[in-house]
């Protein structure tokens, strides 16, 4: 059972990755061709824009500097097992 979890978790993330991969050339493309550069992309673009507007820049420090913290503490933890 433990290896079939594992296998799904690891599916997961690696559409997670893809569908990253996929907004952020979607942002790139936009500002490299700007308007001309199809619905799709547009859409995109403008529900990013759209969330980055609706969400308080304080809300996003907090999220950034509590990824921080997790990274550092992976970090150290990592470092204590060696």
């Amino acid at each position: 059972m433990i290896k079939y979890l594992d296998k799904a978790r690891r599916y997961l993330w690696t559409f997670i990755e893809v569908a990253f991969l996929i907004v952020l050339l979607s942002v790139l493309i936009h500002l490299v061709l700007g308007p001309s550069s199809g619905d799709f992309v547009k859409g995109v673009y403008d529900n990013l824009v759209a969330f980055g507007n609706a969400v308080p820049g304080a809300t996003l420090l907090g999220v950034g500097a509590l990824m921080l913290l997790v990274w550092y503490i992976q970090l150290r933890m990592s470092v204590e097992k060696e």
